[in-house]
Parts: C-alpha cells; sequence; structure tokens
C-alpha cells in the first residue's frame, strides 16, 4: 500500500486530503521539510506530497531536488492552490523534481487523487528505470526506451515512436539487431510489463485493472505477454519483487547483449589482417 508523506499546513486542507486520501495505506502529516525527507530517508514514505513552503515561509526547493535526486522511484507532488501565487509555486516545484501537480480543491478527492498518484508512480518509476537501462544500449536506443516508458500508458506502436524520434521504424529495428537487443516491439511490451507489475503491487488493483490501464487489450493478454518475456504469472511476479524483479530480468538480458557486442567488437579489432590468399 501506498504511505504518503505530506507537508501540508492548513488544517481544512489537511482534513480534505486525508478524506481523500482513505483509500491509501495511510497518510502522516509533518511541519517541516526536514521531516518530510526523514520520512522518505526511513522508508516511512513511498510517496511525497508537499505544498511548496513551509509554516516559516521557506520554500522546499532544496529538500525536493535532494529527494529526487536520491530517491528517483519515490514521485514528489506539490500541492497547491489555483491562484496565481499557487500557479508559479506549481512551476517551480516540477523544475526542482516534482513530478506531478495536485490542485486543491480539484484534485484532492478520491478518484482524482488516486489517479494522480497512479500517474505520479508511473512516471517517477519509468524515468529512473529508462535511465539505469540508456547506458547499456545504443543512444538511439536509449531515446527509444525513455519514449516508451514514458509513454507506456498510451502503448506507443513502434512507428509512432520512430516518428515521435524523427526516424524510420526500420532504423530502430537496425540499431537494435546491431546491438543484439530485443526487437523494438519487444522492448515497447516489456516498458508495459514492467509498469503493469508495479500497479500490481497495489493488493487493491487487480490484474485486469493493471492490464487495461496499461494498453493491454485484456487481462489474459497481460499475463499471456507476462508469461512469453518473464516466464511467470503475474502472481509470482509479486512474489518476486514485482516490477523490480523484471527490471532485473530486463537489465541482465540488455547486459548481456551489451556484453557480447563488446566481445565481437574487440574480437574483430585483434583479428589479424586478412592476407592475399585470405581474400
Amino acid at each position: 500500500m501506498v504511505t504518503i508523506a505530506a507537508l501540508i499546513g492548513d488544517r481544512t486542507m489537511r482534513a480534505r486530503f486525508t478524506e481523500a486520501s482513505a483509500s491509501y495505506g495511510g497518510v502522516t502529516f509533518y511541519d517541516t521539510a526536514a521531516q518530510l525527507a526523514a520520512a522518505v530517508a526511513d522508508g516511512a514514505a513511498s510517496i511525497v506530497v508537499t505544498e511548496w513552503r513551509d509554516a516559516t515561509g521557506a520554500t522546499v526547493e532544496t529538500t525536493v531536488r535532494d529527494l529526487h535526486a536520491d530517491y528517483p522511484t519515490v514521485p514528489i507532488l506539490v500541492y497547491a492552490s489555483l491562484t496565481p501565487r499557487g500557479a508559479r509555486d506549481m512551476l517551480a516545484g516540477t523544475r526542482a523534481g516534482a513530478i506531478e501537480v495536485l490542485i486543491a480543491d480539484h484534485d484532492d478527492t478520491g478518484p482524482a487523487l488516486r489517479h494522480r498518484i497512479t500517474s505520479a508512480q508511473s512516471v517517477a518509476l519509468a524515468e529512473h528505470v529508462a535511465s539505469r537501462l540508456s547506458a547499456l544500449v545504443p543512444e538511439l536506443v536509449a531515446q527509444m526506451l525513455g519514449f516508451v516508458f514514458r509513454h507506456a500508458q498510451s502503448a506507443p506502436s513502434v512507428t509512432a515512436t520512430a516518428a515521435a524520434l524523427r526516424v524510420h521504424r526500420k532504423t530502430l529495428a537496425l540499431h537494435c539487431a546491431r546491438a543484439g537487443l530485443p526487437t523494438p516491439s519487444a522492448l515497447c511490451c516489456w516498458a508495459r510489463l514492467i509498469l503493469a507489475t508495479h500497479r500490481l503491487e497495489d493488493p487493491s488493483r487487480t490484474t485486469e485493472q493493471a492490464a487495461t490501464e496499461m494498453g493491454f487489450p485484456s487481462g489474459p493478454a497481460f499475463r499471456s505477454a507476462l508469461m512469453r518475456y518473464t516466464g511467470l504469472s503475474p502472481a509470482e511476479a509479486r512474489e518476486r519483487g514485482g516490477s523490480a524483479h523484471l527490471v532485473q530480468l530486463l537489465t541482465a538480458q540488455l547486459a548481456d547483449a551489451a556484453g557480447r557486442t563488446m566481445s565481437h567488437t574487440e574480437g574483430d579489432r585483434h583479428s589479424p589482417a586478412p592476407t592475399l590468399e585470405s581474400r
């Protein structure tokens, strides 16, 4: 379950937020940015909601930047009223590393809050995984991974992904093949599998819900793809660590491909120059 650490000063807004977050594991309110950071460091919070200023009027910019850098999978949402000052606070927050914004008296109702939190979780995980994998693949493939993870919820096709990167889909396929990587369509499916499995880490979410939220046509289609790529059922994937386990599987697969490519490159480099007899 999601445990929220929140820095919200106004008692009325706290009460409203408490009611909206009742379906989660709990919300704990803090008065200072330091307390907020400590809750994340101690593992007491898996998501952060904060106003841009604490009770003293000081901004939480440094804390947001530090949390974003040190705990990239913990999404941070900036909470503010829809006023000129609130708009400036939301902009400053996203620039500092906040993933999402919550508009007071609009996004702090049950369904709206759930949507915002789910979106923030997916974006934070997607950015972290794409960054982690980018070092294992060629630059164009890294760009492709970044795109498909950010947009996994809409299940972009390889053609759409290629168009967004301003290349032909065959170019993506060629770069993947040369590096010994899975096909672009397989990597797109991996992204959706990782994020769908992450959503299943919330025990209140069904396999069907996680599947449709990540663009799979049905729960059985998700189960089939998960078994095809990982050999696991949704329950088995959850038991082995959920999305973190899938990230490990994909990382190992890409690292193995990178190792094979490097070995071939080194072998070619040290091969003797062809002689007249070998030509």
